[in-house]
């Protein structure tokens, strides 16, 4: 779906307003990787982006006769996703476990003095890593990130999915080789490495 013309999204876009549901998925297929990884960029949480997410899309298809087809979808996909996370960083203020926990993130990420240069290497990689990801099928992202983002171990994904221990190894095995190559050859340990400070700056 990622093909579609404006023109073709626009055409959507008037058929969602009517209240067509396949209209609806066929734009959700179009920009659900890119809102998923707008979110985890934000909230650092799986399971909170994911909850997030799904969100999202649940307010387009509620408001979706108010939908403006002569206006982006993207871009109104992306408002949404940032007042929803707002919306969980205010509810994590009145949380007293969660909120001692964001003070304790907040002066980890203050205590890093990165130099300017370092910090735009990171940028470029942390960019360079997220296109490579989102290039993997779905299931092998979604094994890639718990492991490597949220530091879960196989069995615990494994019993999360539902699959077995030797399925997870192989999604892990398929991905590193995937993203070494996308990444030509750089050390993607590393690589995962500098993405986690990136998002924990």
């Amino acid at each position: 779906m990622a093909g579609l013309s404006d023109d073709d999204e626009k055409e959507l876009l008037i058929r969602l307003t009517e209240g067509d549901s396949l209209a609806f998925e066929a734009l959700y297929h179009r920009h659900k990787r890119r809102i998923f990884y707008n979110l985890l960029k934000l909230v650092h949480v799986y399971a909170v982006a994911e909850e997030l997410h799904q969100e999202v899309f649940l307010k387009v298809w509620e408001h979706r006769a108010a939908v403006d087809p002569e206006r982006p979808l993207g871009a109104y996909l992306s408002r949404i996703a940032r007042n929803l996370a707002v919306d969980f960083y205010r509810r994590a203020a009145s949380d007293e476990k969660l909120r001692e926990q964001l003070l304790v993130e907040a002066d980890r990420r203050y205590e890093t003095n990165e130099s300017l240069e370092r910090t735009e290497r990171s940028e470029r990689l942390h960019e360079r890593l997220w296109q490579a990801i989102e290039k993997l099928p779905p299931q092998r992202q979604k094994v890639f990130t718990l492991c490597k983002l949220e530091g879960k171990s196989y069995r615990n994904i494994a019993l999360l999915l539902g699959v077995s221990v030797g399925t997870i190894k192989d999604h892990m095995a398929k991905a590193s080789r995937f993203l070494k190559q996308e990444l030509n050859g750089m050390d993607l340990v590393l690589t995962v490495f500098l993405l986690i400070s990136y998002l924990l700056r």
